[in-house]
This record gives structure tokens, sequence and C-alpha cells, in this order.
């Protein structure tokens, strides 16, 4: 609730970029929209849950319980994240919370991950299906000795599991947009997920060709007999 998501990718992305409320993008198929309505930007209501669990401020304005400081490492892959973290560390200071932002390599994630020292990592998964959810919470996605996955929040949740297998077998459209309505209240129960921005991809062509085709499951544009 310390960060206004709005403000902050208009901010960041100049207002080409919407933000993002939940686990999926809007333009994913069935997104929940009540994710929306989770968690309001306040930060006179973020201070308030701090106080009242326990944190009063400290030295520099951090916030401190039990004489440790209220702080959290937050790893940044270039080279769009650093820009991300260091708008997000500025603005999460001001309520006491103190972010340390380094800027890591693949290989310092993948260290992380197995040795289950993040505290905060950006993530991305690119699918046209809410299947994509299982990627980063389905609780065999965790992340073991010699198998790098996912699942780096450690989300072990048999509901949620339950909640995956359903969505695979149903071939309502409507049922299956209930399943993964469910599936994202969860995940944004946990508080473990906080959406920043959804995935843009931004393509400069030229008019006088045809025949472009955007794969949108994919990274990249695909050419099928451009002319």
């Amino acid at each position: 609730m310390a960060i206004d998501r709005a403000d902050l990718a208009d901010s960041l992305f100049f207002g080409l970029i919407e933000p993002s409320y939940g686990p999926l993008s809007a333009s994913t198929p069935g997104y929940w929209k009540g994710a929306e309505d989770m968690y309001k930007p306040s930060e006179k209501a973020a201070i308030a849950l701090l106080e009242e669990a326990g944190w009063k401020p400290g030295p520099g304005g951090i916030r401190m319980k039990d004489g440790q400081p209220l702080t959290a490492f937050y790893g940044a892959p270039p080279p769009l994240e650093p820009d991300t973290a260091v708008e997000i560390q500025a603005r999460l200071k001001r309520v006491g919370f103190d972010i340390k932002v380094e800027t890591i390599t693949s290989a310092r994630n993948v260290s992380l991950v197995f040795a289950n020292e993040n505290d905060i990592l950006p993530v991305r998964w690119i699918q046209a299906d809410p299947m994509c959810l299982e990627n980063l919470f389905l609780s065999s996605n965790i992340s073991t000795p010699g198998h790098y996955k996912f699942n780096w929040m450690h989300l072990a949740d048999p509901k949620l599991d339950a909640l995956f297998v359903a969505g695979r077998a149903e071939t309502d459209p409507a049922k299956r947009n209930d399943i993964y309505a469910e599936a994202q209240k969860i995940i944004m129960d946990t508080a473990l997920w906080f959406p920043v921005h959804n995935q843009v991809e931004t393509i400069a062509y030229r008019t006088a060709h045809t025949g472009y085709r955007f794969a949108r499951a994919g990274w990249i544009v695909m050419m099928y007999d451009v002319t």
C-alpha cells in the first residue's frame, strides 16, 4: 500500500505501460479484475499497519522492532529492473522500510534462489493462458538442489495446487475463469507477490509492408510471409 503502482508506472515508463494489480496481466485470459481493489495505495494506511505490527521509527527514519531494522535485499538484474528497484526503494523509505538494491547477474540470481537467500527478486512470465501461474506458484516448482525453478517464494498451498489441477482439466471457459479467479485471490492474499506493471512489447515497423503477425505468447515478433 506504500506504493502507488499507477504513479510508479507513469514515472518509469512515461505513460506507455499500464500498472499491474495481480499475478496476471489484464490482457491474459482468466484475468481476475478483483485484484485491482486489493491493497489500495495509501502511505497513511501502510504506516498504520507497520505501527500496529510494532515497527516504530528509528535512526534515519528506518523503522525498528526488537532492535532489528525493517530492511530487505532487492536483487535487480539489468537492463530495466534496476531503475524499477531504485524507484521502489525511494518510495518505501518514506514509510520507514529500508530496501538494499544491488544490480545482480543471472548467476547471482541462481545462487540466491538455490540458497533461499532472496528477499525480493523481479520475475515475469510470457504465456497466453492463466496456466502460467503454475510456473511461479505451484508447490512442485520450488527449486531444489540442482533443479532451478521459479516458485522463489516457496509458496506451498495445497488448495492452490488443487485449483491449478482443476484449471488444466476444465474445458468450460466460464468455469475455468472462476477457478483461476480463486487462484489469483489466494496468491494476492498471501502478500508474497507485488505486481508492478504489465509486460508490453513496443514494436516499430514500416507501414509500406504487409503480413506482420505477432505471436502474443512469445517474446518477439515472428515474420510470416511479410512482403
